[in-house]
């Protein structure tokens, strides 16, 4: 039979390992889906020089352009509020997801099945350095611009993670044939990880661009991907981009900490129990 002793260092062996225990969660953040419908992201596509990109509606593009506009290539801006996740959170996992809805990948001019040269293509995921102005795509002060930023001049960042791409030939546009759309994941990376868990500590956004390779953007293809945007309502909600994040927060058991609180003075009652046998 084991002694009072042995018995309350036993407990407090469990209380030591179960209050540095971690609680994991993932959560979804998905503009006005989820964690819940009032989640707001922004999403804009821009043009890497200083001009206004003048469509930026129910679609977010990323994509390297042809003829006259070759090197004036167009990138993805997303923005997603970090809010929903708690102060002190340890980031272990970050996913970004995209449903490809339509592509264009032509040698010359503005696209069509007959020149499409199909094939896989590098899709890059940039930090950048400011929060940028989420435009109507009228131009002017109303679009958003590669410059035209909250904080000042936009630059980008180090890339934090990749996925590969695909044109979906031969038809294009398919915007009406959900079976050709395609879900990809930016898969989680330690430089990813870090990025996010910056914001969350700065409490601020998670703000990135997504673009083609340098070598694609400045090659003079017609490269171009589209994918749904904060707004799209065409492909329902359920398709917009997603940032899916898991996290773990250490935080001790009520359990432990009702356990915890009685360990010291248990071991007090016992040395008194003790001294009075020895009395005795």
């Amino acid at each position: 039979m084991k002694s009072h002793r042995q018995i309350h260092a036993w407990l407090c062996v469990v209380v030591a390992l179960s209050a540095g225990s971690a609680r994991g969660a993932v959560i979804t953040l998905q503009s006005g889906v989820s964690p819940s419908g009032t989640y707001q992201t922004q999403d804009a596509h821009v043009r890497n020089d200083n001009l206004t990109q003048t469509d930026n509606n129910t679609r977010i593009l990323f994509a390297s352009l042809s003829g006259a506009n070759a090197g004036k290539s167009l990138r993805g801006l997303f923005s997603y509020p970090l809010t929903d996740i708690p102060a002190g959170a340890t980031i272990n996992y970050v996913t970004f997801r995209v449903v490809q809805v339509d592509g264009e990948f032509t040698s010359t001019g503005s696209g069509g099945a007959n020149n499409n040269t199909g094939g896989d293509v590098t899709v890059e995921l940039h930090s950048i350095s400011e929060s940028f102005s989420q435009g109507t795509g009228t131009g002017g002060t109303g679009g958003a611009n590669w410059n035209n930023t909250f904080g000042g001049t936009m630059t980008l960042g180090p890339v934090l993670t990749t996925a590969t791409m695909n044109a979906i030939p031969p038809s294009l546009p398919v915007q009406t044939n959900p079976s050709s759309w395609v879900t990809t994941d930016f898969t989680s990376t330690l430089s990813l990880v870090a990025a996010v868990q910056a914001q969350l500590d700065a409490d601020q956004p998670f703000n990135f661009a997504v673009t083609l390779t340098a070598s694609d953007e400045l090659s003079g293809l017609r490269r171009l991907i589209r994918v749904p945007s904060n707004t799209e309502l065409n492909t329902s909600t359920a398709n917009r981009p997603s940032l899916i994040i898991e996290y773990t927060l250490a935080v001790p058991e009520p359990a432990s900490a009702a356990l915890a609180a009685l360990c010291v003075p248990a071991a007090l009652a016992l040395r008194v129990l003790a001294r009075r046998r020895r009395q005795v």
